[in-house]
């Protein structure tokens, strides 16, 4: 488990448009719940490279990382889900670049439609796909 505060990622405010339907749950038990769309991983393999892990394609090009915060070394990977906090909106000569959404990382609790946060990551648009509406991350 990680103890202290976790920054987020070096993101410029005016590089980025916010998801504006993340919330907090006020009437959920534990004190800070976000509801938010959960979304899936997709043409993509998650491997581990060094200290964080690599979302690849299927020619073996990065297409994104995740850095696991709260998961133990040997627990098996796949059965995590994303939350997309935002759009990344760099432009180069008029033209968006590689858009990529920075997101949270969440692993499915026993409830339905719940996931405990386990980590934050980053992954190009095309790599992920909507999966769940008005899912809660505790």
């Amino acid at each position: 488990m990680y103890s202290g505060g976790i920054p987020f990622m070096d993101i410029l405010l005016n590089e980025v448009d916010w998801i504006d339907n993340l919330r907090f749950d006020e009437d959920y038990e534990c004190e800070y719940v976000i509801v938010a769309n959960a979304w899936i991983f997709q043409n993509c393999t998650i491997e581990r490279r060094g200290e964080q892990y690599t979302a690849l394609d299927s020619s073996g090009t990065e297409r994104g990382w995740i850095q696991y915060y709260d998961v133990e070394g040997k627990e098996e990977h796949g059965k995590e889900k994303c939350i997309v906090v935002g759009r990344e909106n760099k432009v180069v000569h008029d033209a968006p670049v590689n858009e990529k959404y920075p997101i949270l990382v969440g692993r499915p609790t026993r409830l339905e439609a719940e996931y405990k946060r386990v980590g934050i990551g980053e992954i190009q648009t095309g790599f992920v796909k909507r999966w769940e509406i008005s899912a809660r991350v505790v």
